[in-house]
């Protein structure tokens, strides 16, 4: 509903609130929209103008580099730290020509099969939470990364952005990434010699 078309007083007390990102909120259509969540997210209702700004200014210089160089060197910059990941967690990488490398996703369950075993494996997934393995790593690791299952990914996966960190950052997060695995392994194997302990 465009603001325009709600009740007067509604106007009075809330349009103020739209002034901060449009310059007519009475003829704005998507205000109510960008009302309904707090006025920090109202980019997410529709593009802002600093976001339209910008969009252009990337739009001018893919036009003006005709050779394409800067999107080349951007993908190598996405390519190295991709890799660096995988090597530093100590796991072959994906190869897919079609990936744009913008985000690497780390099946956990899947790692600790090809690293341990099945027996461990199926242990880490009867026995942990999926957010488990991102929380002791943000806890314990200082690595904070997303949890690969509320983007379609496996449970008890990890998502991790290669767009925005510097490259040297990816490779301390592969080898946390295997520290905390073989510490999840280290415990298991505990646990286990104390079974076997306790039927002797």
């Amino acid at each position: 509903m465009p603001v325009g078309e709600t009740p007067t007083g509604w106007r009075r007390h809330r349009g103020k609130d739209f002034f901060s990102w449009v310059f007519l909120p009475s003829k704005n259509h998507s205000g109510c929209s960008g009302g309904l969540r707090s006025l920090a997210l109202n980019h997410t209702a529709g593009l802002s103008t600093p976001q339209q700004v910008l969009m252009c200014l990337f739009s001018l210089f893919c036009m003006i580099d005709k050779k394409g160089e800067y999107k080349e060197m951007v993908q190598d910059v996405v390519t190295k730290r991709f890799k660096t990941l995988y090597s530093a967690a100590g796991i072959p990488h994906p190869e897919n020509q079609y990936d744009a490398r913008y985000y690497a996703t780390i099946d956990i369950p899947t790692l600790a099969r090809s690293r341990y075993g099945h027996e461990f494996a199926d242990y880490l997934v009867k026995n942990y939470e999926p957010i488990d393995f991102v929380w002791r790593l943000a806890e314990e690791k200082d690595i904070v990364l997303m949890d690969g299952g509320g983007f379609d990914a496996p449970n008890m996966s990890i998502r991790v952005s290669l767009a925005n960190l510097q490259d040297s950052v990816y490779g301390a997060i592969g080898k946390g990434i295997s520290e905390l695995l073989a510490e999840y392994h280290t415990r298991w194997e505990s646990s286990k010699r104390q079974e076997s302990t306790f039927r002797v």
